[in-house]
């Protein structure tokens, strides 16, 4: 019987990363190289394979899992990332190229996956376990993702809680439905700041500063809440608090500073238009929490990464966020609902992992 061999890859805007897992031992092989090397190359995939194995040594495998930086479908073969380098994976033509099974799946869904198969590695819990609600209420609940990086991935996994199961592989994500909608998630309830910040925002779309982090350059979810969009929150802020010493070239990592968090776990009042910015950056985090989880009926729990989780969780808990996500009809079972701080760097990788594993179960 052939050993099985699979090498898994998590693929984002800047990096592609594979590992090689050779029967039950421990991933090894590891292997980071830029997207961009294989931008325009149609067959790219094969090529980063080649190379990989070329560099590091690592066996033929015998299937590839790949973490995919956007919507997949198992019934369409063709893929596009929609930022840059727009890399292009037609899944059926590499299966044919190499005689390879190919599993991909979503960013978002793999880091959930990570959760279900290693939820107690990597983490911090901030509220109530899942297990407050009874089993009626979490029959075919779905776990939910708030992953702010680029972008924004907003995610649903369906899953029986009981059995830890992923019923659908290829088919995990929802993401895409609405990832670049409106802004708004709960505007009724906003202060008039907030609507008076909204207003801004709209008008620095109308005046193009969004084409700087986006094509498209409009006010949506994706280029507001990920964190390349806090500075056109911070430049959107600093006119409605008709700030004076506007620092137009601003950058995420200057607006999350030391000073600014240090500010924000302190719970001081401050001015300073950075610690507005990311006090009003997480409270809307908290906002769009709430609305992942009542919305998909995502009680089976809420993980969040990326930025807010580099931020740690004393900055997370000062914030504001809690407030905002615990609010509305369903607060009692939102609060009782688990929320997971994703700080495992590899928690892609081992979607990856995780998506074939339950491929060769279904």
């Amino acid at each position: 019987m052939q050993q099985k061999v699979h090498t898994g890859g998590d693929l984002g805007a800047s990096n592609l990363r594979l590992l090689t897992k050779v029967g039950s031992g421990q991933p090894a092989f590891e292997w980071s190289t830029s997207a961009s090397r294989y931008k325009g190359q149609p067959n790219w995939l094969t090529r980063a394979l080649a190379d990989y194995r070329q560099e590091t040594g690592a066996p033929v495998p015998t299937k590839v899992g790949l973490t995919w930086p956007g919507y997949t479908n198992p019934l369409i073969s063709h893929h596009q990332m929609s930022n840059p380098p727009r890399l292009v994976l037609d899944r059926d033509a590499f299966e044919r190229e190499n005689g390879i099974s190919l599993v991909t799946v979503h960013d978002g869904a793999a880091h959930l996956m990570s959760t279900l198969f290693s939820p107690d590695e990597g983490g911090a819990q901030i509220t109530r376990n899942i297990f407050g609600l009874t089993d009626e209420e979490t029959e075919g609940a779905a776990l939910a993702l708030d992953m702010p990086g680029s972008g924004v991935a907003l995610s649903a996994v369906i899953f029986d809680l009981v059995q830890r199961a992923v019923r659908e592989v290829r088919t995990v994500s929802k993401t895409g439905e609405g990832m670049h909608g409106g802004l708004a998630v709960r505007v009724k309830d906003w202060s008039r700041f907030e609507h008076d910040v909204v207003w801004e925002l709209l008008q620095l779309a109308e005046e193009g500063a969004f084409r700087k982090i986006s094509p498209e350059g409009f006010v949506s979810i994706d280029t507001v809440l990920s964190a390349r969009g806090l500075p056109m929150l911070y430049l959107a802020i600093c006119r409605v608090l008709r700030t004076e010493d506007v620092r137009l070239d601003i950058l995420s990592e200057d607006i999350t500073s030391p000073e600014v968090l240090r500010a924000i776990v302190s719970g001081e009042e401050s001015n300073d238009p950075r610690v507005v910015t990311v006090r009003t950056w997480y409270e809307w985090h908290g906002d769009l929490g709430n609305r992942e989880i009542v919305g998909n009926n995502a009680y089976g729990g809420l993980v969040i990464g990326g930025l807010i989780a580099k931020l740690g969780l004393d900055v997370l808990m000062a914030s504001g966020y809690q407030k905002r996500l615990v609010v509305g009809q369903h607060a009692d079972k939102v609060g009782r609902t688990r929320v997971h701080l994703l700080t495992d760097p590899d928690s892609g990788i081992k979607g990856a992992f995780a998506a074939m594993e339950l491929a060769a179960a279904v």
